[in-house]
């Protein structure tokens, strides 16, 4: 399966880093919505998260907000089991 080189990883507030990314045939279109909604040059959840609730208030753009997020593939690392299991140590 071929995936594109578009996505983004957050920290969550347990220790867990999350990496979402996107096959090369995704429609991401509702990124370029979603910027312009918000007016920021660059999607970043942490610039997302508080604003969500004004999102939703967009009944188009957050069906497609939903329906682009369907085709991403989630990543969960918990940092501190992947730590514990490796041999290299947290550094």
């Amino acid at each position: 399966m071929d995936w594109t080189g578009y996505g983004d990883s957050t920290r969550t507030g347990d220790n867990k880093y999350v990496l979402a990314c996107f096959r090369a045939d995704a429609n991401v279109g509702w990124v370029v919505e979603l910027r312009s909604f918000l007016n920021i040059p660059e999607l970043k959840y942490r610039d997302y998260l508080p604003r969500r609730q004004y999102v939703a208030s967009n009944s188009r753009l957050q069906a497609s907000l939903n329906k682009g997020l369907a085709e991403a593939e989630l990543t969960v690392v918990d940092v501190e089991r992947l730590q514990s299991s490796c041999l290299c140590g947290p550094d």
